[in-house]
């Protein structure tokens, strides 16, 4: 019990963190543009709705604009420092970023790439490499099911672990569906010979 209640905890906590920061950038927002409109002259931006409208028209103005900011190099190398700096250094921030990146299909080195893991001769499970390492042995992540939240970390020989070429949602779509859709899954392994399995 335990175990779900982190695991959902774990999913939902970057929606929790985009949702506090919004709230409170709202609140802020709310904050500069009511003495904006209160200086100003006539009752029209008294009306209780338009002042809610205005505020919201500069929440989205704000939004966009960090957006905007966000694309550009400065944007960038702004949000690299905050991560090396902040959120690294928060509790399942890296692990859910990589597995983030991992299911939004980034080719980089940090996203964590789905693979089959033979836990027992015969015995194959699903997971993500979180870690290669360069004595040929794997880190990885085996998420548990039907809520892929929660699971266990291993670290076993890389002979064990064999690429899954597919994006990474596709392996969570089918872990949390009790496993209905291995069969692309399977199909989609190769044996290092090169064959399909």
């Amino acid at each position: 019990m335990v175990k779900y209640i982190v695991g959902g905890l774990a999913a939902l906590l970057p929606f929790l963190l985009i949702a506090l920061l919004a709230e409170r950038l709202f609140v802020g927002v709310r904050a500069a543009v009511h003495p904006m409109l209160d200086a100003m002259p006539g009752t029209v931006f008294h009306a209780p709705g338009l002042r809610l409208l205005v505020v919201v028209a500069v929440f989205l103005c704000v939004l966009a604009a960090i957006g905007w900011f966000a694309e550009r190099p400065a944007g960038r190398a702004f949000g690299r420092g905050l991560e090396r700096l902040v959120l690294s250094r928060l509790p399942f921030y890296t692990l859910l970023r990589r597995i983030a990146s991992g299911l939004a299909g980034a080719e980089d080195e940090q996203s964590m790439k789905p693979v089959e893991v033979e836990v027992n001769p015969g015995i194959r499970q699903w997971g993500f490499v979180t870690e290669r390492h360069g004595d040929g042995r794997c880190t990885v992540f085996l998420p548990s099911s039907p809520p892929t939240g929660g699971g266990t970390v291993l670290c076993v020989d890389g002979a064990l672990v064999r690429d899954v070429p597919l994006p990474g949602h596709r392996l969570v779509q089918c872990l949390g569906q009790w496993g209905n859709g291995s069969a692309a899954l399977l199909a989609a392994v190769k044996t290092p010979s090169g064959k399909i399995t």
